[in-house]
């Protein structure tokens, strides 16, 4: 008799050999699977995955009173699919979560943006800041503006920059080699003169650095910037600028601007990585919303004004 423990490892190894999972998606999975056995082991249910039922699951959704709805249907989804290849490999003999619901309904919730203006804003907080004789200092400048200028031009996911290397980054073709979710690879076009311009300083800078590290933006160490480094120094920048700001919401930013300039929302989806094009479509909603803003602001009729409408003022 497996126990759960065992089984989550097992299933943890399957994801990352065969499935080729990512290592934030396995870390993810793992969290949510480790969650649930000690709930399991906490209410002095059974320690084997083939004595867990339905009812074992239904409690473990009640548990989560005050939790967020995506958290809870994440933590469902992620369950569902452990005990799926449970049931494949024969290792019970039958599925509980099967037809299982979480019983939570998800409203689809607009991306946040940033305004134009305080786009502004951050990139000049990112330039105009004064240049040290500190030769650490000037590193650290060089590599900040490079993440701001690929995260708002390129629209990549945060642990996509995070896992950027030197390799990833063709400047004579003018492109970037993406490897996003589901290990599917993608090349992003370099369009803007800036990016081509900065990644080309710090790639110099990095040279002289004699960094052994193949990653494109590291620490003060030579490691990689991991994810939540890099979301650190969104958030400094964005303080500087007086902005809340996130590295998802540049990718929101450049999607929404995108479409707003007509773009057509295939070339969105291969830009930013999207398995479907339903999940780009939330974008146009966005532009929905700042359609009607623009209107009611500038709509010509705004302008005519007759004698009758005036008598009714």
């Amino acid at each position: 008799m497996n126990s759960l423990h065992q089984a989550i490892d097992d299933y943890l190894r399957h994801c990352a050999q065969e499935r080729h999972f990512s290592r934030h998606t396995l870390k993810a999975y793992r969290l949510d699977l480790n969650g649930f056995a000690a709930f399991v082991v906490g209410t002095g249910g059974p320690f084997s995955p083939s004595e867990i039922t339905r009812e074992t699951l239904r409690e473990f959704t009640r548990s989560f009173t005050f939790a967020k709805p995506r958290t809870v249907k994440r933590k469902a989804a992620c369950i569902k699919s452990f005990f799926r290849y449970l049931f494949a490999e024969r290792r019970i003999p039958s599925n509980p979560a099967q037809d299982w619901q979480s019983g939570v309904k998800l409203g689809r919730t607009l991306p946040r943006t940033i305004p134009l203006t305080a786009v502004r804003g951050i990139f000049s907080a990112v330039y105009d800041e004064p240049e040290s004789r500190k030769r650490s200092a000037a590193t650290r400048k060089l590599r900040d503006r490079a993440l701001i200028e690929t995260l708002f031009c390129t629209g990549l996911r945060v642990s996509e920059v995070s896992d950027l290397t030197t390799n990833s980054i063709d400047l004579d073709g003018e492109f970037i080699l993406v490897n996003g979710k589901g290990a599917r690879e993608r090349i992003v076009p370099i369009v803007s003169p800036e990016l081509r311009r900065v990644l080309r300083r710090w790639h110099e800078r990095r040279q002289k650095l004699r960094s052994e590290s193949p990653f494109l933006f590291t620490n003060r160490v030579g490691r990689r910037l991991s994810d939540q480094s890099i979301r650190s120094i969104v958030r400094q920048v964005g303080l500087a600028a007086s902005v809340k700001v996130t590295p998802h919401m540049f990718r929101h930013t450049l999607a929404t601007q995108l479409l707003e300039q007509g773009v057509d929302l295939r070339h969105i989806q291969r830009l930013l990585g999207h398995s479907s094009i339903t999940t780009t479509t939330i974008y146009a909603q966005v532009s929905d919303r700042s359609q009607r803003e623009c209107l009611l602001l500038r709509h010509p009729r705004r302008l005519i004004r007759t004698s009758a409408q005036a008598n009714d003022g």
